[in-house]
């Protein structure tokens, strides 16, 4: 799905809800949104820090603001293409939990967690690949025993419960926040 607006988002005027989850969710999902609330529909400063941090980065003018069809939507649309489809938005959401949960080492199990549940929201290949990617790594990682069954069925269930939460349709705090230890950085 390409990234779009359905109205202005900025400071100065009310957002819609579902714009502000697609901002939200797409500037963390590219590292600049650093707030607690990805996943929640109200506006914080973390989120317009990210839209003026994404700007600065990518060369456009610096003012917070994105309306439909402008250049500040083209280029984060342009940046989330390739990843955003059915077969490599899935390989996106486990390589990019996977490099996250090597900066937050105690913290292995709520990216299995968010990683299922990113695919498994991208709809039935999404669900159907983190299944499948989760299953084919714990059974390498038991093959090779760089984890005891005991791990990897730890592992298996908080795949299952991120890829449930997903799937149903939960926030990604309901679904995975049982996972989060207080040491994961605010911006997961």
């Amino acid at each position: 799905m390409p990234f779009k607006v359905k109205e202005v988002v900025s400071k100065t005027n009310s957002v819609n809800p579902e714009d502000i989850v697609t901002v939200k969710q797409t500037l963390n999902e590219l590292g600049y949104y650093e707030g607690k609330y990805p996943s929640e529909a109200f506006v914080d400063k973390a989120m317009f820090s990210a839209i003026e941090d994404f700007q600065k980065d990518n060369g456009l003018k610096v003012d917070g603001i994105i309306k439909p069809g402008g250049p500040t939507e083209k280029t984060l649309n342009d940046k989330t293409s390739f990843w955003d489809n059915p077969i490599t938005g899935p390989v996106y959401d486990f390589i990019n939990n996977y490099n996250d949960s090597k900066e937050n080492k105690n913290a292995d199990k709520y990216f299995h967690c968010k990683a299922n549940y990113q695919a498994a929201k991208r709809g039935e290949y999404g669900s159907m690949l983190a299944t499948m990617g989760s299953l084919g790594k714990e059974i390498f990682d038991l093959v090779s025993r760089r984890n005891d069954l005991k791990e990897v069925i730890s592992d298996l269930n908080a795949d299952s419960i991120g890829w449930q939460g997903g799937k149903n349709g939960l926030s990604l705090q309901d679904a995975c926040g049982t996972f989060r230890t207080k040491k994961v950085s605010e911006k997961y």
